[in-house]
Order: C-alpha cells, then structure tokens, then sequence
C-alpha cells in the first residue's frame, strides 16, 4: 500500500468531516478574501470545500462543474450542503445583479416579462427589455422632439 502523507490540518479536517452533523462545518483555519477555506496539500492549494467533496465522493469536480453552497456560507465545507452544478446555475442561485435580474417576473411598471413581452436588444443577447415600457419610450422620444 502506497504511503499517502497528510498534513496535520488535513487530518484534523477529515476528523471534522466524520464526525459532521446537518450543521454547516465551518472551516477554521486560512480563509481566502471571499471566505473560502484554503487546504494546502503536497505543495498546493485547494479550496476546503472542493476538497471536502472530492473526498467524499472519491472523484474530482469535472472540469465544466463547479461546487454550489445550498447553505450559502463560503467558509462551508460540509459536503452535505454542496451541489454540483453548471457555472450558469451556480451564478443565477447567487444575489448579483444579473441573478436578480433573472428572477424578475415584472418589470418597475408591473407588465409581466413574458416571451411575448419582452425585446432583446441587438448584440445583447442577454439583455431583455419589457415591450410595453419600451414603446411608451420611444412614443414619448417622438413626442418631445416635435
């Protein structure tokens, strides 16, 4: 059998991991600036919580996924609370600007942001506009330069 050396912390993590409740195990050593525990192993740095899954499920993160925190806690490295996912999912899931954009159901005006309803500008693929609000506009463009 092939020795595998591990640090003290690596192993007082998988001390953690064993013995983990449906609490969130917080990580309690280096943190990154986002709050994302930092293991260092064989000369590299992983992130806690990627090491903490590939642990448990005894293959890596494929290369086109990345871990979600159910929990939302960064410094969370209970595999339990992680979720594989697309980066797609994993941002629309966060509170940034273009997630809760996504989630709009109405626009400020209060006209449901349907397919039927909605104008995507050229070039902007991702940029959707209401229909509604956007004649209004433009009638109003034309009415002020007469």
């Amino acid at each position: 059998m092939k020795y595998i050396r591990t640090s003290r912390v690596e192993q007082e993590a998988i001390v953690m991991l064993q013995s983990r409740t449906e609490a969130c195990l917080i990580w309690p050593w280096f943190k990154d600036r986002d709050g994302y525990g930092i293991l260092r192993t064989r000369y590299r740095n992983h992130r806690a919580h990627r090491w903490a899954w590939e642990l448990e499920n005894g293959r890596p993160i494929p290369p086109s996924l990345q871990p979600d925190h159910l929990c939302r806690t960064p410094a969370c490295f209970n595999p339990d609370h992680l979720e594989v996912v697309t980066s797609r999912v994993n941002t629309l899931r966060g509170f940034n600007p273009c997630a809760m954009n996504a989630r709009k159901t109405h626009c400020v005006n209060g006209h449901a942001l349907i397919p039927e309803n909605l104008y995507y500008q050229p070039g902007f693929p991702n940029y959707r506009r209401c229909a509604v609000c956007r004649k209004a506009a433009k009638v109003r463009a034309r009415v002020s330069q007469a």
